[in-house]
């Protein structure tokens, strides 16, 4: 049997105007239709111009049994939410509600970065975007400065006499609304001297997640401790740096990272190669007993999904592929599963395998590990 494409999903980024910087104000991110219900989502919602806006607290629909996101007040956030309860057919679904406020007079686009949406029965959904806009009243503030410098050298060579004189006029909008202004125009001038001052230009940093195995492993950036595993978004000036992952008793990860600016980059999972002759953390090990239940020699199997999808699945410590999957072959008796995905708590469970049979694992949501309220 073919399978149909599922319908389009718009998702809507509500707008707002403001009247002045400093007011607030609630829009609502949107689904217009779920023609394969929702399972779930994970996005990042940005601000084009972060200097007129930002989010100042984000409330989830009832709908949500996993609900998380990152730090707020932000102009650049995440989101995630989680469910049993949007069934195939559903409309008009609210995402979240985010509470907005002004930060400068102007206008900005609140777009979204969809990382991953599932429908009800796992499948991936991919959603047109509409971009909300955010626009606050009032007029920035405009100053035009005017020098002019006369010089007047006096018959010594060796002396100099120069007079700078400045005329500066400013600007000023003193009411919220750019569709009724009233301007004040000031003009002054007296002698300066002018010195001139080199400033450096500002690159804004990029920023680097690692993650490892084991975890706790030591972080060293160009040389310099940072820190343990997990390290999220560690700040670095943009440009080659040398990375060294190390723990006792594993071989040393060594790698160079390109950074760039304004950018976040996450490496993949590092794993480190366990060294010879022991010493230091040791290897995880598991001791299962096995119970036969059926003829010598017949197998069973077990049918492993989660939310979000592509998490690393261990069975007595042994690597079986990513979520979601069939594994088959597999002798009758208790197994210990791990679900393990990056920025995510780790999953562990116990499940139990028939001779003739797959096990179907009911869905295992796994919580953001820095983010879980």
């Amino acid at each position: 049997m073919l399978a149909l494409p599922a319908l389009a999903t718009t998702l809507t980024v509500g707008s707002a105007t403001l009247p002045a910087a400093g007011a607030t104000t609630s829009i609502v991110i949107s689904g217009d239709s779920f023609p394969s219900g929702l399972r779930g989502y994970l996005m990042n919602a940005t601000f084009t111009d972060p200097s007129i806006a930002e989010v100042t607290g984000i409330t989830f629909p009832a709908w949500a049994l996993l609900k998380a996101n990152s730090t707020v007040p932000s102009t650049d956030f995440m989101l995630t939410a989680a469910t049993y309860s949007v069934p195939p057919g559903s409309s008009a679904v609210t995402l979240a509600t985010l509470n907005v406020r002004g930060k400068s007079a102007g206008s900005t686009s609140l777009t979204l970065n969809v990382k991953e949406i599932t429908a009800e029965g796992g499948g991936s959904i991919t959603p047109v975007i509409v971009p909300g806009t955010i626009t606050v009243g009032g007029i920035p503030t405009t100053t035009t400065t005017t020098t002019t410098t006369t010089t007047t050298t006096s018959p010594s060579p060796t002396e100099t006499t120069t007079t700078t004189t400045t005329t500066t006029t400013t600007t000023t909008a003193t009411s919220p609304l750019p569709t009724d202004t009233t301007t004040t125009t000031t003009t002054s001038t007296s002698p300066t001297t002018t010195t001139t001052t080199t400033i450096p230009t500002y690159v804004d940093p990029g920023y680097l997640t690692v993650f490892s195995f084991p975890g706790k492993a030591t972080v060293i950036i160009d040389g310099t401790a940072i820190g343990i595993t997990p390290q999220i978004d560690i700040a670095l000036s943009p440009g080659s740096h040398t990375l060294k992952v190390s723990a006792a008793g594993y071989s040393e990860y060594i790698s160079n990272v390109d950074v760039i600016s304004g950018q976040h980059k996450r490496l993949p999972f590092v794993i480190l190669q366990r060294t010879s002759g022991g010493g230091g953390f040791p290897t995880p090990t598991i001791t299962t007993t096995v119970t036969q239940t059926g003829s010598p020699g017949e197998t069973g199997g077990m049918s492993v999904k989660s939310f979000p999808k592509n998490a690393v699945i261990y069975l007595n410590n042994e690597v079986k592929g990513n979520t979601p999957a069939t594994i088959q072959g597999l002798a009758p008796g208790d197994y210990e599963l791990k679900l393990v995905y990056p920025r995510y708590q780790t999953k562990v469970k116990t499940v139990t395998v028939e001779a003739g049979k797959i096990t179907a694992v009911p869905l295992i949501l796994m919580f953001p590990d820095r983010f879980t309220r």
